[in-house]
């Protein structure tokens, strides 16, 4: 794994409409090559760094300089304008205007409490999905967080967070990695460091890293420590517990390279349909789910069903299939409400 140091060091360079103005907030040659498909004489590249209810700050320079402009009146791309999104920007008479949205490389996306896709973040290379060691942790929400990872296009990491303060890590973290059977866990202090290391050393040039999770985990406090800036975290108890403050997503650079989006806390996570998340958090019923007799096996009595025998084998706990057939089922009346509004 590379180093924080050797991280600082990586450059990417090549030729093209942003070139390194751009690459400390992530361009890369994806971006130049839909760029160069989409764009007009006078049209320049931006990134959108902040959403506001009309309008969006956009970075479209090397320096932390935010450009504010109005919320555009065009088509909009599924879940709608997001922190990440790359935009094609044309000026006229001292106006700046969003003429297009690029292509998305990625999406993370949830469906929201009014039952419409919310785009989450757009563009994200890691998604960090935060657990705190003082909190109750949810395993079936842990795996509706690794659904909608797993089904963004990016790759999921498992931080248990605010090591420091409490013997029960050990306990929590083998929670989090009985669920976690495909991807990596790590136990991180953002008042101690521990940790932090792991995360820094994703943190390469042109990548984007986002924060997800619910309240109180300390997903800013890690931002600050990762970037040595002071977004608000709120006021911190006499055990160091900051309360949640974000409100906002938000991206800010990291000095040894990348860039990281912060996110509010979420309370629940309805993953989109996506076969391929649902795959990937749950690989074990996947797997012998393609032994079974019948391709639409639904793993309840049908003769020769693999799953059912690996349950009695012992090989897959049955609360794992409970789960991943409750999650299922939720994410088919998500699509089906969906069809039914429009």
């Amino acid at each position: 794994m590379t180093s924080k140091s050797d991280a600082s060091r990586q450059h990417i360079s090549f030729d093209g409409v942003a070139g390194g103005r751009l690459q400390r907030w992530g361009w890369s040659e994806h971006e130049e090559a839909a760029f160069r498909l989409s764009s007009e004489p006078g049209d320049s590249p931006g990134r959108v760094a902040r959403v506001h209810r009309r309008a969006l700050d956009l970075l479209t320079g090397p320096d932390d300089v935010y450009t504010r402009v109005d919320a555009p009146r065009i088509s909009v791309p599924r879940g709608g304008i997001t922190v990440g999104d790359w935009v094609v920007l044309h000026t006229t008479a001292g106006a700046t205007k969003i003429r297009r949205v690029l292509e998305r490389r990625s999406l993370l996306e949830r469906v929201g409490p009014d039952g419409r896709v919310q785009a989450l973040a757009a563009n994200v290379d890691y998604v960090f999905i935060c657990f705190s060691v003082d909190q109750p942790i949810s395993t079936q929400l842990v795996e509706r967080f690794l659904t909608s990872a797993h089904g963004s296009g990016a790759t999921p990491v498992v931080l248990l967070t605010k090591a420091d303060l409490t013997r029960e890590r050990q306990e929590k973290e083998k929670a989090l990695r009985s669920v976690c059977l495909a991807t990596s866990v790590h136990t991180v202090s953002a008042f101690s460091g521990e940790g932090v290391e792991v995360v820094l050393n994703l943190a390469h040039p042109n990548k984007t890293l986002t924060l997800i999770g619910p309240s109180g985990v300390g997903k800013t406090t890690l931002v600050n420590r990762m970037t040595g800036l002071s977004l608000a975290t709120g006021e911190v108890g006499p055990r160091r517990l900051g309360r949640h403050t974000t409100t906002k997503r938000e991206m800010v650079s990291i000095p040894s390279g990348g860039v990281i989006i912060d996110t509010p806390g979420l309370r629940t996570m309805v993953p989109t349909p996506n076969d391929e998340g649902l795959a990937a958090t749950f690989p074990e019923i996947t797997e012998r789910a393609s032994l079974c007799r019948f391709r639409d096996c639904s793993h309840r009595s049908e003769p020769g069903c693999a799953v059912q025998a690996a349950i009695a084998e012992g090989t897959i706990e049955p609360r794992r299939l409970e789960h991943w057939r409750a999650l299922k089922e939720e994410m088919e009346r998500a699509a089906s409400g969906r069809r039914r509004r429009g």
